[in-house]
């Protein structure tokens, strides 16, 4: 048995299972059909038909069908709000990569941290923390700092309020010189880790925040570069691809989603 399946829950899979395998079904169904298409246990089934009526995963209509409830659209409206972002920018994330030829990275806000949900890799060795799928703090990276500087006051309070961790002596950690932070992002047009985040490395970041009644995104692109090699390129040549990508970005996602 390996790590992954040790701490697997086996009844919350065979519940997920069901549910995954009901919603394929595309119609209302009735008891009796559910309990002759799945071949589930009679007390199992009342189980898991109880369990997601309670959550609104599934419903029952006025003749005792059973069928998908809006928690399950929620769930997809959540997803597509989030992930689709990824398919809409990645092309254009490749195109900066070969132009700039440093690794690009595409993050979202997620539980008050930078969900990093894609990377393109520079030829160029650079070996950095983050990978697709883990989570940075908005303080420190350049991704975290757009989003949080172009949050609301009550956001960015209450982001303070929790411990600050310190990663390198260049990292920020309280509010008010983050406050300080916030006007210089304002002014350059852009956000930047000076090696605040891991030593080594510094990033520029450009937020990509879509915010419309049916569709709200709050993420970022960024350059890691290494520090030694910085100083070899014009920051306002970096700053302008940058913004032109988020820009391109966010005009093609709102087209794509007919917000425009």
């Amino acid at each position: 048995m390996s790590n992954s399946e040790k701490y697997q829950i086996k009844t919350l899979i065979k519940a997920l299972e069901f549910l995954i395998a009901f919603g394929k079904s595309r119609k209302p169904l009735s008891l009796s059909e559910i309990k002759n298409r799945y071949k589930i246990n009679q007390t199992t089934l009342y189980r898991y038909l109880y369990t997601f009526e309670s959550l609104d995963f599934i419903r029952k209509d006025e003749n005792d069908r059973y069928y998908l409830g809006p928690s399950i659209y929620n769930l997809w409206d959540a997803a597509l709000d989030l992930y689709s972002i990824r398919n809409v920018a990645h092309p254009f994330l490749i195109d900066l990569g070969k132009k700039i030829n440093e690794t690009i990275n595409l993050g979202i806000l997620e539980d008050n941290r930078i969900r990093y949900i894609d990377i393109i890799e520079s030829q160029h060795n650079l070996i950095m923390k983050a990978e697709i799928g883990s989570m940075g703090y908005l303080h420190s990276t350049a991704m975290g700092k757009s989003i949080l500087a172009y949050s609301a006051k009550e956001f960015i309070d209450k982001y303070f309020e929790e411990k600050i961790p310190k990663f390198t002596p260049n990292t920020i950690t309280t509010k008010r010189a983050f406050l300080i932070e916030i006007k210089h992002i304002k002014d350059q047009g852009c956000s930047m880790d000076i090696e605040e985040n891991e030593i080594g490395v510094i990033c520029i970041a450009s937020p990509i925040i879509i915010d419309q009644p049916t569709i709200k995104v709050k993420g970022a692109i960024s350059i890691s570069i290494p520090s030694i090699r910085f100083q070899t390129y014009q920051k306002a040549t970096l700053v302008n691809e940058l913004n032109e990508t988020a820009k391109n970005i966010i005009d093609e996602f709102k087209k794509i989603h007919q917000l425009i």
